[in-house]
């Protein structure tokens, strides 16, 4: 693992999978955990779902254990539920048995680079900046105290005083805030080639940096000329009929946002023309509303939709500029993360093709061999094809495979690689996954595509699988070719007796001794 500087902003880093993540605080208040509506979520077995929270108050970062499993420490210390600890560059961290590192990157030593611990790596500059706008607020207090003798006329200039200190300071840190994003938006979503993921993310930023309750993206969809829902963002269903009403009222707004292709600030929604004239005012909680086309150039290619259900005017026109550079990085990250897609995934089943596999086998191999970990294959193919080509002809068999492709797609969860790896011929690679929970899985896939019915000129189509296993050995030592060998013996051996079955390769003696 590396640690590298960041300008501004709090940073987290950890190793997963061999894979070094990275997430950039951008806010003063994050929870952390598993569960997937986390600001920061770490699939780590010894962290809880809602683990701890860290946030800023009076300048100063404090942890806060949310009455994990595993518990939070700090500098050997566990912290009870829901006790906050103040946390100082050097802090020793413990988020369950994850380890992670406080420090500060201003005075961060050269070697940091080459260090394996988890490291939280803080900036204190828009602190200083605070603390700067402080020491002139106490500097003016003197000068007034020396210089004014009405103490009525000394109280009316002090809190004078405070109340620009204070909007200046809120100014100040706002656009610390949005200058964090826009560098997060270089380094890290630039780099999420998963265009879902992207959004997401992306999602999860602007509205923490804006102070949004709500979101969601829309995305053009050419084909059939509409926007379409990409990704929400605390949008419950806890009361339907408000939530129709918002949606129907956001969508309004979102469509118009994308046909101006301007951004659209509503201070107030309750006195919106556009509210008033269907009367979901009544039912729905909205009360500021942001709408940001995600735009590059003259080329735009979807909507974010923020509101506020509490406050008006909570969106500012000084975040103008801000949010044209957040929509238009946004937008590039989501092209490139489209033209990689496009180039690493099969044209007819969407599933990814096989060069992308084979990477992809040989580093979850590496990795196998590295932690020690189980990896598990699937080869697949569907049985008799060539029969329902000449019987049905090749657009039929096109649809089976579009078929199969859906069902493989469905049953997969996001750590597997699913790929058309031939013809008809499917490969499946199941990281962290032992031989049983392989089989299990590929005779569960193998009832599921026997179930399933093409449907073609009024005619009915079923088809089965033939499906070979294996699971990663040492003495493959990194070799894809060794990998994918064993899997296609086992797929052989189902095929010859009888086809319609699972075989896996360990089971029959197939394996090749090194």
């Amino acid at each position: 693992m590396e640690t590298e500087s960041q300008e501004s902003g709090l940073v987290l880093r950890w190793t997963q999978n061999g894979q070094t993540e990275q997430f950039s605080l951008t806010a003063g208040d994050y929870t952390i955990g598993r569960d997937p509506d986390c600001d920061l979520t770490i699939e780590e077995s010894s962290i809880s779902r809602h683990h701890a929270r860290l946030f800023s108050a009076d300048n100063i970062y404090h942890l806060e254990d949310l009455g994990s499993s595993n518990g939070t420490k700090v500098n050997g210390q566990m912290l009870e539920p829901h006790q906050s600890f103040a946390l100082a560059p050097g802090d020793q961290i413990f988020l369950g048995r994850l380890p992670v590192r406080l420090q500060d990157i201003s005075e961060a030593p050269d070697d940091v680079r080459g260090d394996t611990t988890q490291t939280l790596v803080i900036n204190f500059s828009s602190l200083k900046w605070t603390q700067e706008i402080e020491g002139i607020r106490n500097r003016l207090y003197h000068l007034f105290e020396s210089s004014v003798d009405d103490a009525e006329k000394l109280g009316v200039l002090k809190s004078g005083l405070d109340d620009e200190v204070k909007e200046l300071t809120h100014y100040v840190e706002s656009k610390f805030r949005e200058h964090e994003v826009l560098q997060q938006i270089n380094q890290e979503i630039g780099q999420i080639l998963d265009a879902n993921q992207l959004l997401s993310t992306a999602l999860k930023m602007v509205v923490k940096v804006l102070g949004a309750d709500r979101g969601f993206i829309l995305l053009y969809d050419p084909r059939h000329g509409v926007l379409k829902s990409m990704v929400t963002h605390r949008f419950d269903r806890a009361d339907q009929s408000a939530l129709d009403f918002d949606f129907t009222f956001s969508q309004t707004i979102a469509k118009s946002c994308f046909e101006r292709q301007q951004i659209d600030f509503i201070d107030d929604a309750l006195k919106d023309p556009r509210f008033k004239s269907s009367q979901s005012i009544m039912a729905s909680r909205i009360r500021s509303v942001v709408c940001i086309p995600l735009k590059q150039e003259e080329k735009i290619s979807g909507v974010i939709y923020l509101d506020n259900l509490r406050t008006p005017g909570a969106f500012h026109r000084h975040q103008t500029e801000f949010l044209n550079a957040f929509s238009c990085q946004t937008a590039i990250a989501l092209e490139n993360a489209r033209l990689y897609t496009q180039a690493v995934t099969d044209d007819l089943s969407r599933l990814y093709n096989r060069k992308y596999a084979d990477k992809r086998i040989y580093e979850e191999m590496g990795r196998s061999s590295r932690y020690t970990r189980a990896c598990s294959m699937i080869l697949l193919d569907v049985d008799f094809f060539k029969k329902v080509n000449d019987t049905y002809g090749h657009l039929a068999g096109d649809q089976v495979l579009v078929g199969v492709s859906n069902v493989i797609r469905e049953s997969t969860r996001a750590t597997d690689i699913a790929a058309r790896y031939g013809g008809e011929e499917f490969l499946i690679l199941l990281p962290e996954t032992e031989l049983d929970g392989c089989r299990q899985f590929a005779e569960r896939l193998r009832q599921s595509i026997e179930s399933m019915v093409v449907e073609k000129d009024n005619l009915s189509i079923n088809v089965t699988i033939s499906a070979g296993l294996a699971t990663y050995q040492p003495w493959m030592q990194n070799n894809v070719s060794a990998f994918v060998d064993q899997a296609d013996k086992a797929l052989y051996f189902a095929k010859e007796n009888g086809r319609n079955q699972v075989q896996a390769a360990d089971d029959l003696d197939l394996a090749d001794s090194p």
